[in-house]
């Protein structure tokens, strides 16, 4: 009877135990499952406000692009009296290098170029570039580009001034197409300064054969500053990817044995606080 009676007490032992620990077990669960909902909620919460912030600064940064495009759209160096414009952007500190860059989709023809619209447009300010410098702005386009560009020649010396186009295959450029055949490729510039034709001319390259891929014009410029702009495309069929064509616009003033490319060649006006139209 002793025996079974402590047998009894063993048994309410063990089951008493076991009851606790489920108990503490359960309890233990719970607590780690709260943990770790509070914890997913606050890391969900940071998550969101991240990504909140993350894109008022991106809306903010298309927003100052956005303004930046429309004065840059804006800017028209044909309006107006030329002397009061270098009179004005001289004395408002708002003339600054580069060329306003528009840049189109290559046309069937380039008289079908007044039917299209630009997909953006950008300061052209570097001594050689190509006609993909576009996409370092953000302004994506299929692989064949056009540039119009716009821009202020200033002549500091009487008499006849000169200005070059070169295309040169690019250094990296693979000079044979899937076939193994040398590429090929036309590219084609027609510039204007104040309103005088001083190059219109295509040239071929073959290979990374450059051959006479210097396109010359000249005009003669009193004292001054006088419009220039231009037009510059490889055909739709050539082998070269835009990335494959350095080109490189160069000046040459009276004084000026040779040919020479600067940053400070052209300059465009730029306020973003006044219309530049109104000048």
């Amino acid at each position: 009877m002793a025996s079974s009676y402590s047998a009894y007490r063993k048994d309410r032992y063990y089951h008493g135990s076991s009851k606790r620990k489920g108990n503490i077990y359960f309890m233990v669960s719970l607590t780690l499952l709260l943990i770790t909902i509070a914890a997913s909620g606050f890391l969900i919460h940071s998550q969101k406000k991240s990504h909140d912030s993350a894109v008022e600064a991106q809306e903010k940064k298309i927003e100052a692009f956005e303004t930046e495009l429309s004065w840059l759209r804006a800017i028209n160096p044909y309006q107006g009296s030329y002397e009061k414009i270098e009179e004005l952007a001289v004395k408002n500190n708002n003339l600054f290098p580069g060329w306003v860059t528009r840049v189109y989709p290559v046309p069937e023809h380039p008289n079908l170029m007044q039917l299209e619209q630009d997909v953006g447009t950008f300061v052209l300010n570097e001594t050689k570039f190509s006609l993909a410098s576009h996409k370092r702005y953000g302004i994506t386009e299929q692989n064949k580009s056009m540039y119009l560009l716009n821009g202020l020649l200033p002549s500091m010396k009487k008499g006849r001034h000169q200005i070059a186009v070169k295309f040169t295959v690019s250094k990296h450029a693979d000079i044979k197409n899937e076939r193994g055949v040398r590429k090929m490729g036309s590219c084609y510039s027609k510039f204007y300064v104040n309103q005088k034709r001083v190059i219109d001319k295509r040239i071929n390259l073959v290979g990374d054969d450059n051959g006479d891929a210097l396109h010359i014009g000249e005009v003669n410029l009193e004292l001054g500053v006088y419009p220039v702009s231009g037009m510059i495309y490889c055909d739709k069929k050539s082998d070269y990817n835009d990335d494959e064509i350095d080109i490189s616009i160069m000046f040459r003033e009276p004084s000026e044995q040779v040919l020479s490319a600067s940053r400070y060649n052209v300059f465009h006006v730029y306020k973003p606080d006044r219309r530049v139209n109104s000048l």
